[in-house]
C-alpha cells in the first residue's frame, strides 16, 4: 500500500476575467453569494472563476451535470429552470416539477436526476436529461423512517437510494473511534411504484452515496466509522464488496466516482484530507487541503474535481493526476453579469 500526501499548491491569479465558455476552461460552477453560474476559466495551477452568465434571473440553487453541459437551477422566484450549455450561449427550458426542489441529486453522468420535496415527502425522477427531458410522477417516501441524509440515482434511474440517520438524537459524528460499533443509519432503496421503501443495509451514518456510471453498484460513505464501501448492485443483491477504513481519512462525508469506474474518490471535511484508491478499495493515496472539502464533483476535464463552494472568494479544486495530484485553490472575484461569450473589460 502506497499513501502519500501531495504538497498543497497555490493556484496562480491569472489575467482570466472573461464571462466566456470558449478558450480553456474547466467547466462551469454555482457561485451562491452570486446567484449565479460563472464559468471557471484556465487550466489547473493557473485558472480564475469569471463574469456571471447571464440567464434573466437570480439562482438560488444549482445542480450541474458531471458532464457540465447543462444545470438544474432554481429561480427566485421559486421556478426551476434547465439551462443547457454550448458555445454561443445557454438556452433556457422550464422544468414541471410539483413545487420548488429542496434538493436536486444528478446520477453520474447527469442523464437522470431527483427532485425532493420535504414538506410533502416526495420526490420526482426526471430522465432524458438534458435533451430529452422527462419529468416522471410524484413518488411518495413519506413511509421511510426519517428525512433522508442523502438521495442517489442510478444513471438508468432504476435505482433510487436514501439513507436515513435512525437515532432519536442525531450522533455526535466525526468521533469514529468511540462510536464504530453503532448503526444508527440505513440506507434504502426507493420503489417507484408505489411499494414500501426497503432497507438494504444497516449503517452508522451514511454521509454520502455515489453509483458507478452505467451499474447499479455504488459507494456509501460512513462518517461515524470512518469508511467508505462499495456495494454491488445496491438495486438487488445489495452485497457489500469491500470497505475501506484508514487513520488518514477520518470521517469521510463525501464521495466520488470517477468517470471511468477505475477510482473512487472521498473527502473528509473534518480532516481535510482527500483520498484517492482504485475501484478494489486498494491502493489508495492521500492529499491534503488547507480547505474543508465538502464535495467531489466533477470538472470538465478529466480527473479534476470541485472540492469546496465558492466562499470567500476562493473556491478549491482537486487536480486528481495520480502522478501529482495536488488541491489547488482558484480565485472568486466578485462577478458582474455577462453573457456568454462576451469579454469582461
Amino acid at each position: 500500500m502506497r499513501n502519500f500526501v501531495a504538497t498543497l499548491l497555490c493556484a496562480c491569479c491569472s489575467a482570466f476575467a472573461q464571462g466566456t465558455l470558449s478558450g480553456p476552461s474547466l467547466g462551469v460552477i454555482y457561485d451562491a453569494a452570486a446567484q449565479a453560474i460563472r464559468p471557471l476559466l484556465g487550466i489547473p495551477g493557473s485558472s480564475s472563476v469569471g463574469k456571471n452568465i447571464d440567464t434573466g434571473f437570480a439562482i438560488t440553487a444549482a445542480a450541474i451535470s458531471p458532464a457540465q453541459d447543462y444545470a438544474l437551477a432554481v429561480a427566485a422566484g421559486g421556478s426551476l429552470k434547465l439551462l443547457i450549455f454550448n458555445a454561443g450561449g445557454a438556452s433556457i427550458q422550464n422544468v414541471n416539477s410539483a413545487a420548488t426542489p429542496d434538493r436536486m441529486t444528478l446520477s453520474p453522468s447527469g442523464v437522470s436526476a431527483i427532485l425532493y420535496y420535504k414538506s410533502s415527502a416526495s420526490l420526482q425522477v426526471i430522465t432524458g436529461l438534458p435533451g430529452a427531458m422527462k419529468v416522471g410522477p410524484t413518488v411518495d417516501v413519506s413511509t421511510l423512517p426519517k428525512t433522508p441524509d442523502v438521495l442517489a440515482i442510478s444513471d438508468d434511474a432504476a435505482v433510487l437510494l436514501a439513507a436515513v440517520d435512525l437515532s432519536s438524537r442525531r450522533p455526535v459524528r466525526r468521533s469514529a473511534a468511540s462510536r464504530s460499533g453503532e448503526t444508527n443509519g440505513e440506507v434504502f432503496l426507493v420503489a417507484q411504484n408505489g411499494n414500501a421503501p426497503r432497507a438494504i443495509r444497516r449503517v452508522a451514518h451514511a454521509s454520502a452515496i455515489a453509483f458507478f456510471r452505467n451499474s447499479h453498484d455504488a459507494v456509501v460513505a460512513d462518517d461515524v466509522t470512518a469508511s467508505v464501501t462499495r456495494l454491488n448492485d445496491a438495486g438487488g443483491a445489495s452485497a457489500a464488496a469491500w470497505t475501506f477504513a484508514n487513520a488518514s481519512l477520518p470521517s469521510p462525508d463525501s464521495v466520488q466516482v470517477s468517470s471511468d469506474g477505475k477510482n473512487i474518490l472521498a473527502g473528509s471535511s473534518k480532516g481535510q484530507v482527500l483520498a484517492m484508491m482504485d475501484s478494489a478499495g486498494a491502493n489508495p493515496g492521500f492529499v491534503a487541503c488547507s480547505c474543508a472539502p465538502t464535495e467531489v464533483r466533477p470538472l470538465a476535464v478529466a480527473a479534476v474535481y470541485q472540492v469546496t463552494e465558492a466562499n470567500s472568494g476562493l473556491l478549491w479544486i482537486l487536480d486528481g493526476n495520480p502522478q501529482n495530484p495536488r488541491v489547488l485553490f482558484v480565485p472568486v472575484p466578485s462577478g458582474t453579469t455577462a453573457a456568454i461569450g462576451s469579454e469582461q473589460q
